[in-house]
């Protein structure tokens, strides 16, 4: 027993909350407290009084950080170095920011051809699917929705002004391949492409 636990009960007198959360401990194990000899009752209010003092600083420690792992100050509920370690490490592992969830964009113009396709002329449905799966192609079908940026439809736009023409060679069938940066393999019906991303085709 060390000086400190020999003060034990001096400074944790029967009214105190370490001396009654001790002597409930006691109570449990079907023993009363004046059954207990005068030196383990130093040995268990000072272990008490311990545990009491590290559940405030793990309290202290929570307001800032809810996180991080805790590692007591006191070495009597000290673990291992190994485990803190290791724990440290797997909230590492936690993305730091929620990823995004909702519809795809894939999903939602599949949705939006399904539900236009009985009311539109057979040609204009041709040419509507043709028109959205440009842009599916240009964000990717798995790309959520909601995480289509402003800076993503005017990329779009840009790149449909780059389109080639049906004359030229080698277009491809992806949006990136029908593309051209020569001027003079563009299609020159802009007018028409500003017109139809205007009335929300694109």
């Amino acid at each position: 027993m060390t000086q400190g636990q020999g003060d034990a009960l001096h400074f944790y007198p029967p009214d105190h909350p370490v001396s009654g959360a001790a002597r409930a401990l006691i109570i449990k194990g079907g023993i009363t407290w004046d059954d207990v000899s005068p030196g383990s009752q130093q040995d268990i209010l000072s272990g008490v009084g311990q545990a009491f003092a590290e559940a405030e600083r793990l309290f202290l420690f929570r307001l800032t950080d809810a996180l991080t792992p805790y590692e007591p100050l006191d070495q009597l509920f000290a673990i291992e170095k190994s485990h803190v370690a290791e724990a440290k490490k797997a909230t590492k592992t936690i993305d730091p920011e929620p990823k995004s969830v909702g519809p795809t964009v894939g999903s939602v113009a599949e949705h939006y051809l399904k539900a236009h396709k009985p009311s539109w002329a057979p040609k204009t449905f041709k040419s509507r699917e043709v028109r959205i799966g440009y842009l599916v192609d240009f964000l990717g079908a798995k790309k959520i929705l909601s995480s289509v940026t402003a800076a993503d439809v005017r990329a779009f736009s840009e790149g449909l002004l780059k389109f080639r023409n049906r004359n030229t060679s080698h277009v491809g069938k992806c949006f990136l391949e029908k593309q051209t940066d020569n001027v003079a393999h563009r299609i020159s019906d802009t007018g028409s492409l500003e017109s139809q991303k205007r009335q929300g085709y694109f």
